[in-house]
C-alpha cells in the first residue's frame, strides 16, 4: 500500500493503471457518525455538484469514473466531507482500483471550540486534469466557516455541503408518567373476604360551559376573596430540560472550561505574514537534496588544490547549491501567496495559475535531483578509479618482490611471426653484409681516407 501525505501529488494512471480511470473507489474510515461525503465538479462552465454518471457517493464511500469527465465538461473534482461536532478525530482516506495497489492517507482533525452541533468541513483531496492526464493532490485541510466557507471557496450552494441534521430523540418520560393510570369506569380490585360495593348509579352527563379566558392586565391586583392563580404543573418537556441541563453541567465540570477560540488572522499585502513553508513532499525532497549536497561538500574538501577534476566538481557543487536556494525561495513564496489568496477568498479563481507554478517547481526539483545524482556518481566513480589504479601499482610492486620475480616483467618478447611461404616463389634473401675494413687501413669506398676512430670497430 502506498502511503500518502498531505500535499503529495500522483498520476492516476501511473498509480492505479487504466482501471483507475474507469472506476476509482474512495473510502473514508473512522469518521464521525453522520459524516456527509460530497464531490464538487468544476469546469469551464462553472462549479456544481458532481453528476451521477461521473461520481456516486454513499455513507463514507464514493465511486469516481473519470472516463465520463470529458463528456460532462469537467476538468477538476474536489472531494470533501462535512459533519457536526467540536471533538477531534483521526481517520483514513483510502483510494483503490481493480488490479492495483491501494493508496491511503492518514487524516488528523483537531478539536474545536463552539457549540456541540457545530458544522465543520474538511477538504480531502482534489483530482484535476493536467496535460491531458488526471492527477491527484492530497489536501486534508479544514476550511474556515464550515460549509458556508467551503461553498464560497468552491462556488456551489452551501445546502449541498451541509451535513444531515441531528435526529431528534423522543422526550424522556418521568417515572410517575410511566405508571399506567386506571381507565375510566374500571373497578378497583377487592380484597378477599369482603363484599364488593355496588357500583354507583349512572347519572346523566351535564354539558360543561365553554371555558372563558380572562386575561389579567400586567400589574393588575387580584380581586379579594379569589383564589391565587394555580402554578403550572411540570410537564415532560420541563423535566427533560432539567435532566439535560444537569447532565451538561456535570459533563462540563468533568471536561473543564472550554478553550477560547484562537483569533482569526487574515494576511493582507500590507501586514507581514509568518514565513510560509512549501508543500510536504517538496520540503522533504529539498531537505534530502540539501543533506546530500552537504555530504558531497565534505568529500570535496580534502582534495588537492591543483586537482583539475576536483576543482571542476567544486564549481558544479556551488552551482547546485545556488539552484537549491532559488527553488526553495520560490516554493516558500508560492505558499505565502496561497495563504493570502485564501484569506481574500480568491483561491478558487487563481487555482490554475498556482497549480502551473507548482508543476514548474516539481520539474525543477526533479532536474536538481538528477543533477545531484550525476555529481555524486562522478565523484564516487573517480575515487574508485583512482583507488583501483593505486592498488594495481602496489600489486605489481609486491609481485616483483617474490623469489621468482614478476614474470610479466622478465619474460622475453615473443618473436615476430614468419609469413607463410608461397609455393613456387623464391624466398627472399637478406642483403649481403658489408665486410668491415681492417683497422687503420684505407677504405676504398672512402677514397683512401683513413679515420682510425671512425673505421675501428668498438
Amino acid at each position: 500500500m502506498h502511503q500518502l501525505i498531505s500535499g503529495e501529488r500522483l498520476d492516476i494512471r501511473r498509480q492505479f493503471g487504466p482501471t483507475g480511470l474507469e472506476s476509482l473507489n474512495l473510502h473514508l474510515g473512522r469518521a464521525p457518525s453522520g459524516t456527509h461525503l460530497w464531490i464538487v465538479a468544476a469546469g469551464p462552465s462553472g462549479s456544481r455538484p458532481a453528476p451521477a454518471q461521473l461520481a456516486r457517493t454513499g455513507p463514507g464511500t464514493a465511486e469516481i469514473r473519470l472516463g465520463h469527465a470529458p463528456v460532462a465538461d469537467v476538468t477538476r473534482l474536489v472531494i470533501g466531507c462535512s459533519w457536526r461536532g467540536r471533538a477531534g478525530w483521526t481517520g483514513t482516506l483510502t483510494l483503490a482500483s481493480l488490479n492495483a495497489s491501494p493508496a491511503a492517507a492518514d487524516l488528523t482533525v483537531p478539536a474545536a471550540s463552539g457549540p456541540a452541533d457545530r458544522e465543520r468541513t474538511l477538504l480531502l483531496c482534489e483530482l484535476y486534469l493536467h496535460d491531458r492526464r488526471w492527477r491527484m493532490r492530497v489536501q486534508g485541510e479544514e476550511t474556515r466557516g464550515g460549509p458556508e466557507g467551503a461553498a464560497t471557496l468552491l462556488g456551489v450552494p452551501a445546502a449541498s455541503l451541509r451535513p444531515p441534521p441531528v435526529p431528534v430523540s423522543p422526550p424522556a418520560v418521568s417515572p410517575d408518567q410511566s405508571r399506567p393510570s386506571p381507565a375510566a369506569g374500571a373497578v378497583p380490585p377487592v380484597a378477599a373476604g369482603t363484599n364488593p360495593a355496588p357500583p354507583p348509579a349512572a347519572q346523566p352527563a351535564t354539558p360543561l360551559p365553554p371555558p372563558t379566558s380572562v386575561t389579567q392586565p400586567t400589574g393588575a391586583a387580584t380581586p379579594p376573596g379569589s383564589p391565587p392563580p394555580a402554578a403550572p404543573s411540570p410537564t415532560a418537556e420541563a423535566t427533560q430540560d432539567s435532566v439535560l441541563t444537569r447532565f451538561q453541567r456535570a459533563w462540563q465540570a468533568l471536561l473543564g472550561p472550554a478553550e477560547p477560540a484562537p483569533p482569526t488572522v487574515r494576511a493582507t499585502p500590507d501586514t507581514p505574514a509568518s514565513p510560509a513553508q512549501p508543500g510536504a513532499v517538496t520540503a522533504r525532497t529539498l531537505q534530502d537534496l540539501r543533506r546530500r549536497l552537504d555530504l558531497i561538500a565534505q568529500d570535496l574538501r580534502p582534495a588537492a588544490p591543483l586537482d583539475v577534476t576536483a576543482t571542476r566538481l567544486r564549481v558544479r557543487h556551488g552551482q547546485l547549491l545556488e539552484t537549491h536556494a532559488r527553488i526553495l525561495k520560490e516554493a516558500r513564496d508560492l505558499e505565502e501567496q496561497r495563504g493570502r489568496l485564501r484569506a481574500l477568498n480568491l483561491l478558487a479563481a487563481q487555482e490554475p495559475s498556482l497549480r502551473a507554478v507548482e508543476n514548474e517547481i516539481e520539474r525543477a526539483v526533479r532536474a536538481l535531483q538528477e543533477a545531484v545524482d550525476a555529481l555524486a556518481t562522478e565523484l564516487v566513480t573517480g575515487r574508485l578509479e583512482d583507488s583501483r589504479a593505486r592498488l594495481g601499482a602496489e600489486d605489481r610492486y609486491l609481485r616483483g618482490l617474490r623469489p621468482g620475480g614478476d614474470r610479466s616483467l622478465t619474460d622475453p618478447s615473443p618473436a615476430p611471426a614468419t609469413p607463410p611461404a608461397v609455393p613456387g616463389a623464391t624466398p627472399l634473401q637478406p642483403p649481403a653484409a658489408r665486410k668491415a675494413p681492417a683497422p687503420d687501413r684505407p677504405d676504398p669506398a672512402d677514397d683512401g681516407l683513413v679515420i682510425p676512430w671512425l673505421n675501428r670497430d668498438s
